[in-house]
């Protein structure tokens, strides 16, 4: 069973006495101590990290719904990190891509080379040992990629992970559908009855209007 949201993330009907419910069932596990918008010296000399603890900083401090307090502050920490970290392994991927593409160029150049020369005698089968080399390290790059790209991978499922416990993706924010759906549904029906004078108002005008039939 999925984790409960927060009171000011559910999107359902609540009657005040659940919403009161929960409410004080959640403030019992908060410290009533915000985060600081500044980095902490954890993050000390990674700028990356330190300016995504800002701006989430930001964007939580904009939000009505409190996400995070004092006591999520390791793990925002965590998150920040791995966000650096994922920004590190884009500029190695970006390095590790053209250092691919300059080797397969080579690799063209070289057998443009070969076409000058007669394929018999001493020359041609040292060149033949040179294309194999750089065919070799072509393979060789093109490999590191495909590493850093399984890292990548790895990378932002961690992410995920962290966005997901803080709602910070679209279906961890949207609506939680009721478990008895129709239940809660004809309990609402009541309390309109109970509460509200215009809608009994109109229910009594209807049940006039069956009686007449």
């Amino acid at each position: 069973m999925p984790a409960k949201k927060p009171a000011d993330l559910v999107v359902r009907h609540e009657t005040l006495g659940e919403k009161n419910q929960r409410l004080s069932a959640e403030n019992v596990n908060k410290t009533g101590r915000s985060l600081p918008t500044s980095a902490p010296k954890e993050l000390k000399g990674h700028t990356f990290a330190r300016e995504s603890w800002r701006r989430l900083m930001r964007e939580f401090d904009s939000l009505k719904a409190e996400r995070v307090d004092s006591q999520d502050r390791d793990l925002l920490i965590a998150y920040c990190l791995t966000l650096e970290e994922e920004q590190d392994l884009l500029v190695m991927r970006t390095a590790a891509l053209s250092d691919w593409k300059d080797r397969r160029e080579d690799v063209l150049l070289h057998r443009k080379h070969m076409a000058d020369y007669d394929r018999e005698g001493e020359t041609w089968d040292v060149l033949v040992k040179q294309l194999v080399q750089i065919v070799n390290k072509v393979q060789s790059a093109y490999k590191t990629v495909l590493d850093i790209d399984a890292r990548l991978d790895r990378k932002r499922s961690s992410l995920l992970g962290y966005q997901q416990q803080m709602y910070l993706t679209p279906r961890s924010r949207a609506g939680v559908v009721p478990e008895r759906a129709e239940e809660e549904d004809q309990l609402d029906e009541m309390e309109k009855l109970l509460g509200d004078p215009a809608f009994q108002f109109e229910a009594i005008v209807n049940k006039g209007g069956k009686n007449a039939v």
